[in-house]
């Protein structure tokens, strides 16, 4: 294992563990997962691999991508009959591509917000 921290997801701590792909099996066809039974999120280290040129970013897409199924899973949506198993990837991959845009857009309107109200 490279390392580990642990987050809250709405209230409830998560492990999110950074290991080698040979660690866990699970990683064999994916680049990480959130368990929810465990309350853990694993992630496959894999900058020494492949022909990525910014494996770095590739990673922390990664991460955002399992935090947004683990917030689906303890908000409630994780068993939604609306989104099924494809609908979820699409949703949650969005999301975490698009996550730094989506806060760095309100961070911004809430700053002309303030200065509109408050002068």
């Amino acid at each position: 294992m490279y390392g580990s921290f642990k987050i809250s997801i709405l209230g409830k701590e998560w492990d999110v563990c950074i290991v080698k792909p040979e660690e866990d099996a699970r990683l064999n066809d994916t680049d990480g997962f959130a368990d929810w039974t465990a309350h853990k999120i694993v992630i496959a280290n894999r900058m020494n691999q492949g022909n990525l040129e910014y494996p770095y970013g590739y990673l922390c897409k990664v991460v955002r991508h399992e935090l947004i199924h683990a917030f689906m899973r303890e908000s409630g949506l994780g068993e939604c009959a609306f989104f099924g198993p494809d609908m979820e990837e699409i949703w949650v991959d969005w999301l975490a591509i698009q996550w730094y845009k989506i806060g760095k857009s309100i961070e911004e309107a809430e700053q002309e917000v303030h200065h509109i109200v408050f002068g």
